[in-house]
């Protein structure tokens, strides 16, 4: 009796934590997982992407009046710094980033660009 009891025990603990494990991840969102991009110049953001939706390739121009400027290449595999007109190209040569970690930044322009789950707003911008 004393064996059946114990099996029972141990049947009953293990649907538990399945079940939650079940409703845990039943719960998120679609949203969650989704990569989002985020292009920020001069502490602003400029520009919302949603990696999985991006059908075709792209790229586009972030600049400013006094003629700096740096070129985004977008693909459903991350986001990259292509042209830029700073004088170092360290955002270039970070190449394509696309999961949360390591953003790219290029000081001189004041740009960058970050994957994450949301957007943050810049603590600060130097001059």
């Amino acid at each position: 009796m004393g064996r059946y009891k114990s099996l029972i025990c141990s049947a009953v603990l293990i649907l538990t934590v399945a079940a939650a494990l079940a409703a845990i991840l039943l719960r998120r969102s679609p949203e969650e997982g989704a990569r989002v991009a985020y292009v920020y110049s001069h502490g602003e953001l400029v520009k919302t992407i949603e990696l999985e939706g991006v059908r075709e390739p792209y790229e586009f121009t972030v600049g400013s009046e006094s003629g700096e400027y740096n070129v985004v290449s977008v693909s459903r595999d991350g986001v990259s710094v292509v042209r830029a007109s700073c004088p170092d190209k360290v955002c270039v040569n970070r190449g394509v980033i696309n999961s949360p970690g390591l953003p790219i930044v290029c000081l001189p322009n004041e740009l960058i660009v970050s994957v994450g789950g949301e957007a943050q707003e810049a603590d600060a911008v130097a001059r």
